[in-house]
């Protein structure tokens, strides 16, 4: 009975560090600045970089793509107002 209870309390524990796990790397997908998702996760930057690497990288390409948009759409404006000129 006290070896099945253990179980049920690891897995529940386990089941919390996935959840948290997730918020964190949600946190930064999202574009919460790294340093304060460190900061509330009670890590250190390098250790979060090195635990969500996978998320600030997907996070990297969503910024590259907005950036690019943005330029894009800037271009587009300034050839638009040449045109008018």
């Amino acid at each position: 009975m006290a070896a099945e209870q253990g179980g049920r309390q690891e897995r529940a524990a386990a089941t919390g560090r996935r959840r948290a796990r997730a918020a964190r790397a949600g946190r930064l997908e999202s574009g919460v600045a790294p340093a304060e998702v460190a900061r509330r996760a009670g890590h250190s930057i390098a250790v979060l970089f090195r635990f969500y690497a996978k998320a600030i990288h997907r996070n990297q390409q969503r910024s590259n793509e907005q950036i690019e948009r943005s330029l894009d759409a800037a271009e587009k404006d300034e050839a638009a107002n040449d045109a008018d000129s």
